[in-house]
């Protein structure tokens, strides 16, 4: 075969997940893929545009990194809500925060109330920042 046509993996960008329950996931023994020149190894958790898929689907670190992200982002929005008027502190609050929470949000359904809170927590807190806003 041809090696300019065959089709070649990252070794550095492949990634492999087995998905289990929780309670297989404990005993869940997960070897190594090999691929031809190379052997990729399982991880705990793979990320596929931007949404974090760890292997008991309980979207737990997907929901860990969209509220890492929220948050960081109400941090900046606050330090820029003196120079915003009150119409563009709205906008830029649903732009960077509801904007994060229903990115692929129809993978968390039925996701544990935990995660669920977390989410809402966030959601409660950017109108919050608009509604104290100093103008």
């Amino acid at each position: 075969m041809d090696d300019s046509k065959s089709s070649k993996l990252n070794d550095n960008k492949t990634n492999i997940i087995y998905l289990a329950s929780l309670h297989c996931v404990k005993s869940l023994r997960t070897p190594a893929l090999q691929m031809s020149a190379f052997s990729i190894i399982s991880n705990g958790s793979v990320k596929n545009l931007e949404v974090i898929f760890d292997q008991c689907i309980n979207m737990y670190e997907h929901v860990t990194s969209v509220c890492r992200a929220a948050y960081k982002h109400l941090k900046n929005i606050h330090c820029l809500k003196a120079f915003l008027t009150q119409e563009a502190l709205v906008i830029v609050v649903h732009v960077f925060i509801t904007s994060r929470i229903d990115y692929c949000n129809s993978l968390l359904y039925d996701i544990s109330d935990y995660n669920i809170n977390r989410l809402q927590r966030i959601q409660n807190n950017g109108p919050r920042r608009v509604k104290y806003s100093k103008i």
